[in-house]
């Protein structure tokens, strides 16, 4: 039997939707959160290994040159959580190919990396690596080779989700999807409640206008009685005709009110459901902040 798609699934929880594409939207910010607070125990569930190296347009992967060390090259990678890098190098028997782990080092390192003669100078049996802004740069083997196998990547990989995408088929872990759409509801709930925040803080538009009273009371000054009468009738018909829009607009906010508190525990519901399936996933950190803030909620 094939697997409802995301958006049946959404729509099975918030009813119809007027763009079934800001489901995509949705689902892909969701997703990323849920891997944000994922316990790191669990990123294997949504990593991913790839081959790499100096002309990888694939993986959008770029060659740049260390300033104070021509003869090493790093590699641009914008994924912030890198699990592991691997090298590869030639085995000791001279021959063989393997990949070697390279251990990372923290940035500040990095003059001692650069130094041959330093003891923490690394070598091609142990390289390491550091990360500096969005780029990668791998110490104690000789220039890269220029082949896109030359590094074994693994990282956490942040997908791009669609609503056509369907439940249960490994787009995204199975053990995270039931938290995947309760949050992408509650994102649907979030733009509704957006759009009636809009439409509570839209005044009325009509004003009286005009001299209106002070126009009559000129007339009355100068014992126009039957021309000041006429003008204050005309104006308490703009007045009553205002009176009658302010009691329209005033309903019309009443319910836009009611659906806005609404909306509100539905969002609150589908969070709690959220944060309670990511429970046995999620960092113990994030956990004790999500718990310390539905206590103060409370």
């Amino acid at each position: 039997m094939k697997s409802s798609s995301y958006y049946f699934k959404v729509r099975n929880l918030v009813g119809d939707l007027s763009d079934p594409k800001f489901v995509s939207g949705a689902l892909s910010n969701t997703a990323s959160e849920i891997i944000n607070i994922l316990n790191p125990e669990y990123y294997y569930l949504v990593a991913q290994e790839i081959l790499t190296g100096a002309t990888d347009a694939v993986n959008n992967i770029v060659v740049v040159t260390d300033p104070l060390d021509s003869n090493k090259q790093g590699f641009t990678f914008e994924n912030d959580k890198i699990l592991s890098i691997s090298v590869k190098g030639v085995g000791a028997n001279g021959s063989d190919v393997m990949y070697r782990r390279a251990k990372r080092v923290d940035s500040k390192w990095i003059d001692f990396i650069r130094n041959g003669d330093s003891l923490l100078a690394p070598t091609s049996q142990e390289p390491v690596f550091i990360r500096k802004g969005k780029s990668v740069w791998v110490y104690g083997i000789d220039t890269p080779n220029n082949t896109n196998d030359f590094l074994k990547v693994q990282y956490v990989s942040y997908p791009s989700l669609s609503y056509l995408d369907n439940y249960g088929t490994g787009i995204f872990p199975e053990e995270l999807e039931p938290a995947l759409i309760m949050g992408a509801a509650a994102r649907v709930r979030l733009k509704e409640l957006s759009e009636i925040d809009d439409k509570i803080t839209t005044t009325l538009g009509t004003t009286i206008g005009g001299g209106g009273l002070s126009g009559a009371n000129t007339q009355l000054a100068n014992e126009d009685l039957a021309y000041s009468k006429a003008y204050l009738e005309e104006h308490n018909s703009r007045v009553q005709e205002m009176l009658a829009q302010a009691q329209a607009h005033s309903v019309s906010t009443q319910r836009a009110g009611q659906k806005y508190t609404q909306l509100m525990g539905e969002i609150d519901k589908l969070s709690q459901n959220f944060y309670t399936n990511l429970l046995p996933y999620i960092d113990g950190k994030v956990n004790e902040k999500i718990m310390q803030s539905g206590s103060k909620d409370g």
